[in-house]
């Protein structure tokens, strides 16, 4: 089927499910960026990469692949929400969901940030 997301039912059928999982893992109120670990197959490769997923840099004993990034899910999503007139029934309801839960995510790099406000403030901060 030619509508459906990667061209075939089977890599659909698998969208739908990495989309519910991602769902059900926000919903959970987890930290999406670098959250979830993943190991991928051939075919699941292409759709977590096309979620924002990347790559990971160095294998752990968990073998995963493939690891959470906010930034480049947020992209991935809002791009998905655009372009999934033409996809499969729930495709784009779900992009929209896990986009509205991505946007009140922070990134781990705006948590550091916080963190050192939060020193800085305590009078932690020895540069003076």
């Amino acid at each position: 089927n030619e509508d459906c997301d990667g061209n075939s039912e089977h890599a659909e059928a698998i969208s739908v499910c990495i989309d519910e999982l991602i769902l059900h893992h926000l919903r959970e109120g987890r930290d999406f960026d670098g959250g979830i670990r993943t190991k991928a197959t051939l075919v699941s490769s292409k759709l977590l990469d096309e979620r924002g997923f990347a790559e990971v840099t160095h294998l752990c004993s968990d073998m995963a692949t493939h690891t959470s990034n906010l930034d480049s899910s947020m992209i991935k999503y809002a791009e998905r929400v655009v372009a999934t007139v033409s996809k499969g029934p729930g495709a784009r309801d779900r992009a929209l969901q896990i986009l509205n839960y991505l946007g009140k995510q922070e990134t781990n790099t705006d948590k550091d940030i916080d963190k050192q406000d939060e020193s800085s403030a305590d009078g932690d901060n020895d540069d003076i």
